[in-house]
């Protein structure tokens, strides 16, 4: 999709949904100032031209008490990529992953998981899971912590996570 796809209109659409993916077409068209039959045809339109390619939500992890939020970055050698993705998609407490592609000159593989758990101690034991279930080369373990004031386009040294509103502790 282009940038001039867009006008002003859908850019106020994608801000309010990417705020509020739960709101009513109703609501959505009272606050960009349409009626709500061409507000739904906007928001399909970007829908097909693939703007919007998904509604998620976001979880409050203190309500479900877990209060401890990792981010784990693992090497692997590419040979070992199926194993590990298995392995990955049976992990308890992971809220998402991202596997980037293999390096050029030594083929290995990051994979990159947010897990969200109760503890340090049940923590410890997915770190575990990860070490016996998959040969690791490096792996890297940073806290996260949640922000209220995160948007795409936080202009920072730090990193933004995978998700809105979490941000990396560590400068990069």
């Amino acid at each position: 999709m282009k940038k001039q796809d867009i006008d002003e209109i859908d850019l106020k659409i994608l801000a309010i949904l990417q705020d509020n993916a739960a709101i009513t077409n109703k609501d959505l068209a009272t606050e960009i100032g349409l009626s709500a039959p061409p507000t739904l045809a906007r928001v399909n339109a970007l829908k097909d031209k693939g703007a919007i390619k998904k509604y998620i939500i976001q979880i409050d992890y203190a309500y479900l008490k877990l209060s401890v939020h990792k981010l784990v970055a693992v090497k692997i050698k590419k040979d070992d990529l199926q194993k590990a993705l298995i392995l990955w998609k049976s992990l308890p407490w992971l809220s998402g992953f991202t596997v980037t592609k293999p390096n050029v000159l030594t083929g290995n593989i990051w994979i990159y998981g947010q897990f969200c758990v109760p503890s340090e101690e049940v923590f410890k034991t997915v770190t575990d899971q990860i070490a016996d279930g998959t040969q690791i080369i490096d792996m890297n373990i940073e806290d996260v912590y949640e922000t209220e004031d995160v948007n795409n386009t936080l202009a920072s040294p730090e990193k933004i996570l995978v998700k809105k509103g979490y941000v990396r502790k560590k400068k990069l």
